[in-house]
C-alpha cells in the first residue's frame, strides 16, 4: 500500500468520525463535533489534522467559540483562556510499512494468540488489573479486539496486546502489561504480533496513546511507528 493511499483511508476514516467531507482536511479552519463532557461545559478537544482544527466540546462553548468568527488553535484558546488548563495529549501514530520483526522475550514467557470468544485467559488478566489500567487500554469481554495476542508466564496472562477494526482498514492496536512484568520488553514484543496480525489481514495498523505514558510512546517508536497527529484535551474555565 503506498503512502497516498494510507493517507487516504486515513482521511475517510477521520472524516466520517468528524462527519464532514474529506476536502475538509486542506482547507484551513474550523469543524466542530458537539460532545457534552462530564467534566463540564469548558472541556474541549483539539486536534490538527493536515491543514484543518477539529474541535470537540459541548454546544454552548462551541456557540461562544464560533462568535468569535476565528480560526480556533491550541494558541488561540491559551491567549483568549489565559486560565486554560492543558488536561492531556494524545499522540497518535500510523504503521507504513509493509511487514514488522518480532521482538525477543526474557527466559520463561511465551506469546499466544487468543481467540476472542475465549474469555478465561482474559478474565484472569483483567483480574489482576486495576480498574484505571482497564479504562485506559479499553479491553471489555462483552465486546472484545478483534484479535488478541497474550504474553503468558507459566499459566498467568501478564500482558495484553490486540487490535480493534475500524472503518476503512484501520487497525487500532492497544498494549496493557501488569506492573510486576514491565520494563522487560513484553509490551513491545506483544504490540509487534499485534501488529504483524493487523498487516496480515490486511489492515493499516494505528496506535495512540497519551502524553504521560512514555512507555507506550517507546513502543510506538521503536517499532517504527511514525507520529501523525496530537489531540489536546484542554479545560478553558476564563
Amino acid at each position: 500500500m503506498t503512502e497516498k493511499e494510507i493517507h487516504h483511508r486515513i482521511i475517510k476514516n477521520r472524516a466520517a468520525f468528524y462527519n464532514c467531507s474529506t476536502e475538509t482536511f486542506q482547507a484551513e479552519g474550523n469543524t466542530y463535533r458537539i460532545r457534552e463532557f462530564e467534566e463540564g461545559p469548558h472541556h474541549i478537544y483539539i486536534t490538527k489534522l493536515y491543514k484543518h482544527y477539529f474541535i470537540t466540546c459541548g454546544s454552548k462553548l462551541a456557540d461562544s467559540l464560533k462568535a468569535l468568527n476565528k480560526t480556533i488553535t491550541l494558541e488561540f484558546l491559551k491567549e483568549h483562556y489565559p486560565s486554560l488548563k492543558l488536561v492531556d495529549s494524545y499522540p497518535h501514530y500510523i504503521y507504513k510499512k509493509k511487514s514488522i520483526e518480532s521482538k525477543p522475550l526474557p527466559a520463561g514467557y511465551d506469546i499466544r494468540a487468543m481467540e476472542s470468544s475465549f474469555h478465561p485467559p482474559l478474565q484472569k488478566f483483567l483480574d489482576a488489573c486495576t480498574p484505571e489500567d482497564i479504562e485506559d487500554a479499553l479491553i471489555e469481554l462483552d465486546d472484545p479486539d478483534d484479535e488478541i495476542r497474550m504474553v503468558f508466564f507459566g499459566d498467568m496472562p501478564v500482558a495484553y496486546a490486540g487490535y480493534r477494526l475500524w472503518d476503512n482498514g484501520l487497525g487500532d492496536v492497544g498494549i496493557l502489561t501488569l506492573p510486576g512484568h514491565r520494563k522487560m520488553g513484553l509490551g513491545i514484543a506483544a504490540v509487534a504480533e499485534a501488529t504483524k496480525a493487523c498487516l496480515e489481514n490486511g489492515y493499516i495498523p494505528f496506535y495512540r496513546t497519551s502524553r504521560e505514558n512514555r512507555g507506550s510512546q517507546a513502543i510506538a517508536e521503536g517499532l517504527g511507528y511514525e507520529f501523525i497527529w496530537r489531540t489536546y484535551e484542554c479545560n478553558c474555565t476564563g
